[in-house]
């Protein structure tokens, strides 16, 4: 289920018509309720350590935004039905979670539903540091995510992350980088987000960079993100000589706020994809 352009113009229409309701609402503490983004600049709280969109994980220093207890279920769908036959795509998952807005662990768990495919094990932690830049750590076998989040707390918010992969072993190492800026108002949220990878492996064609530019906007009880994973530098294969951008858009919906929360994606994980949240 892609998000074509003309969708994406009526739920852009949908948005701005729930940032004048949003004008009288609350974010209340929990800013990031659901993903915009790419989560470098501004990640989300409810599916930080599972759930992503750019060449890099989340921002781990989203964990500290969780200002209590959280039990996360998530799920991923395929809407391609030639992937039902033992080998689907579909995923789903969990986290569990702890912070209180200066610092936070999270950790989850998630598998896809085809033969052979093992499940993950990740964990993310992060702290803010006089208030004036949160660090996030990110574990999971043979990957590592490093981030930091300047002004974490403010309007003004700048995430830098570097990620290594080292699970296709000698010659194959993988290397990703992100960089972003956000500016986050009382009931709206701007962010553009860039990342990058670099494989050791020279065969492999390294130029392609992904900028997500993302609004996303918040009521007392709801919340609706835009986005444009627009990919630079794009080609079919290492040898062509032509280069393409390429826009993949993705929304998505969230309901609830400090006890419990819905947050619907389209096109963002997967081609459906859901996270339900308990805060306690």
């Amino acid at each position: 289920m892609k998000m074509t352009l003309t969708s994406f113009v009526l739920f852009g229409s949908i948005i701005c018509s729930t940032a004048a309701v949003a004008a009288t609402g609350s974010s209340g503490k929990q800013t990031n309720l659901i993903a915009v983004g790419q989560g470098v600049s501004s990640p989300t709280l409810t599916s930080t350590v599972n759930f992503s969109t750019g060449y890099t994980h989340e921002n781990p220093i989203g964990v500290v935004y969780q200002n209590s207890w959280r039990i996360t279920a998530e799920a991923d769908h395929d809407t391609d039905d030639s992937n039902s036959s033992g080998n689907g795509n579909d995923g789903y998952g969990a986290e569990v979670g702890y912070g209180n807005g200066t610092a936070g662990l999270a950790a989850g768990y998630y598998t896809r539903d085809c033969d052979n495919c093992d499940g993950r094990l990740a964990a993310s932690g992060g702290v803010v540091v006089g208030d004036a830049v949160g660090v996030g750590l990110r574990f999971e076998e043979d990957l590592y995510t490093a981030g930091l989040l300047f002004n974490p707390q403010g309007m003004h918010r700048f995430g830098l992350i570097f990620e290594m992969n080292d699970s296709n072993g000698s010659g194959n190492e993988l290397k990703s980088y992100g960089a972003g800026y956000s500016y986050v108002a009382t009931d709206w949220t701007f962010s553009i987000d860039a990342s990058k990878n670099d494989y050791e492996n020279q065969a492999t064609y390294s130029d392609r960079v992904m900028v997500t530019p993302g609004v996303m906007v918040r009521a007392s009880f709801l919340q609706l993100s835009l986005n444009d994973n627009i990919v630079l530098n794009n080609r079919s294969s290492s040898t062509s000589n032509e280069d393409e951008t390429d826009h993949n858009f993705w929304a998505g919906v969230g309901i609830g706020g400090e006890q419990i929360h819905l947050a619907v994606y389209a096109n963002y994980e997967n081609d459906v994809s859901a996270a339900l949240s308990f805060f306690f």
